[in-house]
């Protein structure tokens, strides 16, 4: 299986099932690196007034970014 079947996999997941019951999809780096999560990329942008986000359905939508100064 490719990573983006499992990548579609994982989506089909999300909005349909308990956020407990999502499993974490990693990979196994070699040599030793580890374990490594794979989540979709649900931001999309983020700047100093907004951040963009998609939701499970592919649905974009924007919110109001505090300035941290």
């Amino acid at each position: 299986m490719s990573i983006e079947e499992g990548m579609e996999i994982m989506e089909s997941l999300r909005g349909r099932t308990s956020g407990m019951a999502i499993p974490t999809y990693i990979v196994n780096g070699p040599k030793g690196l580890g374990k490594t999560p794979i989540f979709p990329n649900y931001l999309l942008y983020v700047g100093s007034d907004k951040a963009v986000f998609s939701n499970w359905e592919g649905k974009s939508f924007k919110i109001y970014n505090r300035s941290s100064q």
